[in-house]
C-alpha cells in the first residue's frame, strides 16, 4: 500500500466514522494506529514541499474526526462509570438487606 493509499484509507474510515455519528472506530488497535502513523510520517518526509500541504490538509480532516471520536468515547466511558457506580450502590443495599434478613429472630418468651 502506498502512502497515498494510507491517507485514502484513513480518509474513508474517518468519513465512515463521521457518518456513523462517531460510533465506528477509525483504527482497530493501538498497534494499527502506530503502524499507520509511522507510514504517514515516512510518506510525509518523502513528499516534495508542494504536495505536503495537501497531505497535511487531509491529515487535519482525519485529526478532527479522531478528536470527535475521542470525545464521544470519553462521554460513553463516563456514562458507563455512572452506571457501574449505581449498580455497586444497589448491590451494597441488597447485601445489607440480606445480612439483616439472615439475623436470627427473637421470639417473645412465654410467660
Amino acid at each position: 500500500m502506498s502512502g497515498d493509499d494510507v491517507i485514502d484509507l484513513l480518509r474513508l474510515r474517518a468519513e465512515r466514522c463521521a457518518q456513523s455519528g462517531l460510533a465506528q472506530p477509525i483504527v482497530g488497535t493501538p498497534e494499527e494506529a502506530l503502524a499507520l502513523g509511522a507510514r504517514i510520517a515516512a510518506q510525509l518526509a518523502a513528499l516534495p514541499n508542494s504536495e505536503r500541504l495537501l497531505f497535511l490538509a487531509y491529515l487535519d480532516q482525519i485529526s478532527s474526526t479522531l478528536q470527535g471520536r475521542l470525545e464521544r468515547l470519553a462521554e460513553e466511558m463516563a456514562a458507563s462509570g455512572e452506571r457501574l457506580t449505581a449498580a455497586q450502590r444497589q448491590g451494597a443495599g441488597c447485601r445489607a438487606y440480606a445480612t439483616v434478613a439472615a439475623l436470627p429472630r427473637r421470639r417473645p418468651r412465654p410467660g
